[in-house]
């Protein structure tokens, strides 16, 4: 049974990176607009870009035949909410990061093409461009142009007077000329010089800005939905299983006894990851388990000369466990497979043997710990299950190092769990 569990498992995740490096098609309701300003509605393959998309396929048709337009053929493209506008723009090349950093506030500009994401709709709009996996362009619209909100970081020498000249240290600066674009175009706000004080050359505090400038002018603007990674919170419960397996010894005269069932359960936070990578998610548990094996041993000559132990290993953990999820939608619901570790720490333990010796008029009952143990005990997680709206269901197998701490022999844990999730809120 662990085997062909752990072979589906890992066929399951290999296909799942498979499918996510080939770039699997996800053609979904859209809209392009042409450079005369036709709209044509059809399908759009959407890749969750994370970098803004140099070209776009699209279908007429879900089962026809597809078309790759990029920014010289289409003016525009919509798609899962997301609007995507062809632009000729300006971005700054200076180097950006801080131990390249050079000693000049003045930017270097070259021109670029690009489909921007827009962020900010209404009388008032604001544009995004990502490059690469970390630069960031922001940019204001005025008629049919695309203005580039100025931003740049470099180093100076620090110029206090209280350091002596031969000490002073290279300083970070910043050109913020974006705070005088947006101070003037959004001037009919009597109130945004002061909140442009506090902002910053960020995604959050732009937007922030041109909601300050909707609620003071009564205009209305749309934003765009966050990239923050989605939480998702809930509960799970469900039955376990397992054995423990013994090495260099052996209990009730067998090196692998059957666990006891029981019931485990616990709280999972489910982080997504942005864009591109929304797929995957980090998976987090604060799981409570347990197990217990009850067995006894006899030495047995005569009925007045006999050796009985009865013993009792039971222990309850609380988990930490992380995991890596993918999920895929299926049809109405979804599938997920998942792989992780897991770390727990005894909150309960029973470690005893009780020894009965009898030899003839003598008998003699003492207790002892079956063998030293250890209360922190670490494994390997995997996962695959499927659900619909808040409820869910996966088969959960963990092979842990175990509870024995002894040099001369050691055991590992197998479970098997059915768990049972609901998710909280949305």
């Amino acid at each position: 049974m662990k085997t062909v569990y752990t072979k589906l498992v890992a066929l399951l995740l290999t296909s799942c990176f498979s499918h996510l490096a080939q770039g699997q098609e996800n053609y979904l309701p859209g809209t392009i607009v042409t450079p005369k300003g036709d709209t044509i509605a059809g399908f759009i393959d959407y890749r969750k870009w994370y970098q803004n998309p140099k070209k776009v396929s699209f279908k007429k048709e879900i089962a026809g035949s597809s078309t790759v337009y990029t920014t010289s053929d289409i003016a525009a493209f919509k798609v899962s909410g997301e609007l995507y506008e062809s632009g000729i723009v300006t971005i700054e090349t200076s180097p950006y990061k801080l131990q390249e950093l050079n000693d000049s506030s003045i930017p270097q500009y070259k021109a670029d093409t690009t489909f921007l994401l827009n962020i900010v709709s209404g009388n008032k709009s604001l544009y995004h461009y990502k490059v690469g996996s970390d630069r960031d362009f922001f940019y204001i619209k005025s008629g049919p142009s695309f203005e580039l909100l100025v931003y740049k970081q470099y180093k100076t020498i620090d110029e206090r007077n209280n350091i002596p000249d031969i000490s002073r240290p290279l300083v970070v600066k910043e050109n913020n000329f974006f705070l005088n674009q947006l101070s003037l175009y959004l001037k009919d706000c009597s109130e945004i010089t002061k909140t442009l004080k506090n902002t910053k050359y960020k995604q959050s505090d732009l937007i922030k800005a041109f909601r300050v400038y909707s609620a003071c002018t009564n205009e209305s603007i749309k934003t765009a939905s966050s990239d923050r990674p989605r939480n998702q919170l809930g509960i799970f419960v469900g039955p376990s299983a397992g054995t423990m397996h013994f090495k260099g010894m052996t209990l009730n005269g067998a090196s692998d006894l059957a666990l006891n069932k029981s019931i485990v359960g616990g709280a999972y936070w489910n982080i997504a990851l942005p864009r591109s990578l929304s797929n995957f998610s980090s998976y987090n548990e604060l799981m409570f388990t347990s197990f217990s094996i009850k067995g006894e041993n006899e030495v047995f000559t005569s009925a007045d000369n006999y050796e009985k132990t009865v013993f009792e290993f039971n222990y309850a953990y609380l988990k930490i466990n992380t995991m890596l999820r993918y999920t895929r939608q299926l049809g109405s619901g979804y599938g997920f497979v998942g792989a992780g570790i897991s770390n727990g720490y005894a909150i309960k333990e029973n470690n005893e043997a009780t020894t009965t010796k009898k030899f003839y008029s003598t008998t003699e009952t003492f207790k002892k710990p079956l063998f030293p143990t250890s209360k922190y005990e670490q494994g390997f997680l995997l996962g695959v299950g499927a659900g619909v709206k808040k409820i869910s269901g996966e088969i959960r197998y963990e092979r842990s190092n175990g509870s024995l701490n002894a040099v001369m022999y050691s055991n590992n844990i197998e479970r098997y769990s059915l768990l049972l999730g609901y998710r909280l809120g949305k």
